[in-house]
């Protein structure tokens, strides 16, 4: 699909499906645009019950036909979603999802200038299902610059006891990304993944990568969760200029939860996900973290940050530890300091 403003409204979709018998892949979905707009509003009266607008691949194959990609690639890009979680679904906003034994499809979103998520805007590739063994797949999105307001989120998971793995979540900003009262992150659920197909993938599964000239979280987050049999999973923040960290009105930070089940790499043992951040400054205030934490046995993973300077204040934390009923134990993280 091609043309100047492409726009999904209220109750209307892009959408490509397999069926549960379908063997081969489905179609991909490619869109080209000066702007893209993704409105869950109704136009008449966008204060009422919001629908669906939603470009979506997805496969519910058993043989294993795969869900094809999604790949977007823009001048400008706006979400405005569902608002509420009463009504809303995997399938909303941007998604690619598998209940089946098909890989969920690649989503690729390239945009030139601001991409702006809010209202509880999402972006999404999951495996859904109990019973499902193909894998959710991974988010790759440039662009000028992110925006995240008003409880949006992007994000890769699997359901608990679901034998797929989640994808990767790479974002490429050439200027900012602000993430404000809303969620980047992974989910591995309890008794979820596959740890023979994760160990032979060379960038691993479920780990965030973020690069920009700048972050800002204010009652947002950067998280990866691993309950599953999985290897744990890493986040790196590369940010030119400042990351900066603020809790106000809920928990913000960069987080990673790794429990009792995750498997080792190769002949390395169970560790927590680890966070990797290099930046100008940092600066972590108002009861925000950057945490690892492992529980259950699990060591909590590394925290190494490289800055210039590293700004600690007002109940601001930053912590790697591992809990289980018994103890608490703090691992020491490391501090880099950058001389001109």
């Amino acid at each position: 699909m091609a043309g100047g403003a492409v726009e999904v409204r209220f109750g209307s979709k892009i959408e490509n499906t397999n069926d549960t018998k379908a063997k081969g892949a489905s179609e991909d979905i490619e869109i080209k645009a000066k702007s893209l707009l993704l409105d869950a509003r109704n136009p008449s009266n966008p204060e009422s019950k919001r629908g669906r607008a939603r470009i979506a691949a997805g496969t519910n194959s058993k043989p294993g036909g795969n869900a094809g990609s999604i790949d977007i690639r823009v001048g400008s890009l706006r979400m405005i979603g569902f608002k509420t979680d009463k009504g809303a679904n995997s399938g909303d906003g941007i998604s690619s999802n598998t209940s089946g034994n098909g890989n969920a499809g690649k989503i690729t979103i390239m945009v030139e200038g601001d991409f702006i998520m809010t209202d509880r805007a999402q972006i999404g590739a999951r495996s859904n299902s109990r019973s499902a063994k193909g894998d959710a797949n991974d988010i790759i999105i440039e662009a000028g610059s992110l925006f995240l307001s008003k409880r949006s989120f992007i994000t890769s998971q699997v359901r608990s006891n679901s034998k797929g793995n989640p994808g990767n979540i790479t974002i490429t900003a050439k200027d900012k990304i602000e993430i404000t009262n809303s969620d980047i992150k992974t989910v591995v659920s309890d008794n979820a993944g596959n740890p023979e197909s994760a160990k032979k993938n060379p960038g691993g599964v479920g780990n965030i990568t973020i690069t920009a000239h700048s972050l800002s979280l204010k009652d947002g987050k950067l998280e990866a969760l691993n309950q599953g049999k999985i290897p744990a999973s890493d986040i790196t923040v590369n940010a030119t200029d400042f990351v900066k960290i603020s809790g106000l009105k809920r928990l913000s930070g960069i987080f990673t939860e790794t429990k009792l089940g995750t498997q080792g790499v190769r002949d390395n043992k169970s560790q927590g996900g680890r966070i990797e951040i290099t930046t100008g400054k940092l600066t972590v205030s108002n009861d925000s973290f950057v945490s690892t934490r492992g529980i259950g046995g699990v060591p909590g993973g590394d925290i190494i940050i490289e800055a210039k300077e590293v700004e600690v204040t007002q109940g601001g934390q930053i912590l790697a530890n591992a809990l289980n009923t018994n103890a608490l134990n703090t691992i020491p993280f490391e501090v880099v300091e950058l001389v001109d």
